[in-house]
């Protein structure tokens, strides 16, 4: 294959303090993206105006990581799209507003999440998708408490 990544992804990080706490995955996956960012295939090409071939990002949490991975290789194979890298962050889901349960107890969200309009933007600028893939993962699905200090969690 054009490149290799370390596949499985590493073991699921234990939550601390009752939270979860995803740096020791965030660590790891890094370079992992730094990596597959090298990748020929993953490489500025042509516009979309000059390729019948279009550019696909995925975006979202560490579910849209490992869809960013595997949709990769499948463009590359299928030549069905130029893969580009958007942003995924583990542990941080579409929803930034509010608190959440997990695992019993009401959290804040993980202090290491982008503000996600700016980050996408800036994604977007550089790598010119043509087609964004969403991907919703397990933070859209939690109780959330949608204004801090409110009454419970819905």
């Amino acid at each position: 294959p054009p490149g290799s990544l370390p596949l499985p992804f590493p073991p699921v990080a234990e939550p601390l303090g009752g939270g979860y706490d995803p740096a020791p995955l965030v660590a790891e996956i890094v370079p992992m993206f730094e990596r597959l960012k090298r990748l020929p295939w993953v490489k500025d090409s042509e516009s979309s105006e000059q390729s019948a071939t279009p550019r696909v990002a995925v975006f979202g949490d560490s579910t849209g990581a490992a869809l960013t991975i595997g949709l990769s290789h499948w463009l590359e194979r299928t030549g069905l799209g130029q893969p580009r890298i958007g942003v995924s962050e583990l542990g941080c889901g579409l929803l930034r507003e509010g608190d959440y349960r997990y695992q019993g107890k009401v959290l804040p969200r993980p202090g290491h999440c982008q503000p996600r309009r700016a980050a996408w933007e800036a994604n977007i600028s550089a790598q010119h998708p043509d087609v964004a893939v969403v991907s919703f993962g397990p933070w859209e699905v939690c109780d959330r408490r949608l204004v801090p200090r409110g009454h419970g969690c819905i």
